[in-house]
């Protein structure tokens, strides 16, 4: 794949944790009724800042999509666990996007695309890691906090009907993305610097900063 659409795909990575925290903050800030973990993060749908958080929960499951295929796909692409991850990111940032659609007003809907959300987020961190571990293509480190995330996700699913346990696993992945984003951005660059650097398979954490191997 074109290194130019895996630099696209990373950064749409990034600018949705960015947008993702950026409109939480604002709400939070903005919506004397909402405490942080103590209030659900779907009460900021029908707030004050309803418009605002809505819209923002949207544009980051939008971004989502181009980072699982564009960004996450190319790294993981030599396990057989590639194609599962990829699906699975996607179908959370969908799910993302329908949640910021189908506000609590919505009620039985809201709550099937709510659970969507954190069932496709376990999944990926699941499945990404099984991915990631057979080559480690983003360095050890990100493999074992792959799979921190990953066992925290699992861990959560049972009890992220309380809005402290959902909150903590919508940061903890929103914080996996920019991670994993920021690592496959350093070396995207690396690679373009690379003397007759050409698009082709992922440079590991380990190749850094040598040339592309053959």
């Amino acid at each position: 794949m074109d290194r130019r659409l895996q630099v696209v795909g990373v950064c749409c990575g990034l600018s949705a944790t960015g947008v993702f925290f950026a409109s939480l903050a604002d709400a939070v800030a903005n919506d004397p009724t909402f405490t942080l973990f103590s209030s659900y993060l779907s009460d900021l749908g029908v707030g004050p800042q309803a418009d605002v958080f809505n819209a923002a929960v949207v544009t980051a499951g939008l971004l989502v999509l181009p980072f699982a295929i564009l960004g996450l796909w190319p790294v993981l692409r030599r396990s057989l666990w590639s194609i599962p991850a990829t699906v699975s990111l996607c179908l959370a940032g969908a799910f993302t996007v329908l949640v910021g659609l189908f506000t609590e007003d919505s009620m039985r809907v809201h709550v099937d695309v709510s659970t969507g959300v954190f069932l496709s987020m376990a999944a990926t961190g699941v499945l990404a890691w099984l991915a990631l571990r057979a080559h480690h293509p983003l360095g050890r480190w990100v493999t074992e906090l792959t799979e921190a995330v990953a066992i925290l996700g699992v861990l959560l699913v049972p009890i992220v009907g309380y809005p402290f346990f959902e909150t903590i696993m919508a940061m903890v992945a929103f914080a996996w993305l920019p991670l994993v984003a920021a690592v496959r951005l350093r070396q995207l660059l690396v690679q373009g610097m690379a003397p007759g650097a050409r698009a082709g398979p992922p440079v590991t954490g380990q190749d850094i900063p040598i040339e592309t191997p053959k």
